[in-house]
This record gives C-alpha cells, sequence and structure tokens, in this order.
C-alpha cells in the first residue's frame, strides 16, 4: 500500500542561473511586484511568449539535428 497523495503527471520546473544586468533586475523586480507576480513567474512568461514567436527556429534546430544523425541513429562527427 501506497502512502501519500498520487504523483501528479507534470513537468517540473527546473531551477537555472542567468546573467543580467543588476539595474535590469530591479526594474524585472519592480514590475513584477506591481503586478503581484514573482519575477520567476514573469522572466517564465516573457521566456514563453519567445519561444512561441519563434517555432520556426525550433523547427530548424530539430531539422538540423536529424541531418547530424545517421541511419544507424548514431551522431556523426563531422
Amino acid at each position: 500500500m501506497t502512502k501519500g497523495r498520487p504523483k501528479e503527471n507534470r513537468e517540473i520546473k527546473k531551477r537555472v542561473s542567468l546573467s543580467v544586468l543588476p539595474s535590469l533586475y530591479e526594474d524585472i523586480q519592480k514590475i513584477a511586484y506591481v503586478q503581484r507576480r514573482s519575477t520567476s513567474d514573469l522572466v517564465a512568461t516573457l521566456l514563453e511568449q519567445y519561444r512561441g514567436e519563434h517555432g520556426q527556429e525550433l523547427d530548424e534546430y530539430v531539422c538540423l539535428k536529424k541531418s547530424l544523425i545517421g541511419y544507424d541513429g548514431i551522431e556523426s562527427k563531422d
């Protein structure tokens, strides 16, 4: 018998470190505060928007990766 809550099938957030100018970060924190959001939530929303606007580059990346992998599924060293 298992105790606790059942695990949900959802993506877990990954912690990353970004380098930004202190003045930029301070302004982003202020904007997030006024919007009653966390800085992390604000940045995540902006990154999701950016990804949506650049879907073509993601498709191009997939094509490039496929062209680097041979028919045997092994990456070529060229």
